[in-house]
C-alpha cells in the first residue's frame, strides 16, 4: 500500500494497468499544455508564461517517455493541469 507520508512511495507504477492510467493522464496533461502553448504564443506580454508552458510540456514529454520504457516517475512532479486562456478549445463554463 502507499503511505503518503514516505517519499519513497510516491513513485507510481504499479503494474500495467497503472502504467496505462499514468500514461493516459500525462498524455491528456501534454495536450493541454501543448493547447495553451498555441493559444499564449498568438498573445503578447506571455514571454514568461511561455517559457514555464514550454517547461511543463517538456517535462511531460519526458515523463510519458520513461513511463513507455516502464521506468518509474515521481508523481509529484508532473507538472499541474494548465488552463488554456481565451483561445477557441477552452472549454466553456459547466451548466
Amino acid at each position: 500500500s502507499i503511505s503518503a507520508g514516505n517519499p519513497g512511495d510516491l513513485l507510481f507504477l504499479q503494474g500495467p494497468a497503472g502504467a496505462r492510467a499514468l500514461l493516459a493522464e500525462l498524455s491528456e496533461r501534454a495536450e493541454l499544455y501543448r493547447a495553451a502553448l498555441k493559444n499564449a504564443a498568438g498573445e503578447n506580454g506571455n514571454g514568461a508564461r511561455l517559457r514555464r508552458l514550454q517547461r511543463g510540456l517538456k517535462t511531460l514529454e519526458q515523463m510519458l517517455e520513461s513511463v513507455k520504457k516502464g521506468k518509474q516517475i515521481d508523481e509529484a512532479e508532473i507538472p499541474p493541469p494548465v488552463a488554456l486562456g481565451k483561445g477557441e478549445g477552452a472549454p466553456g463554463p459547466p451548466p
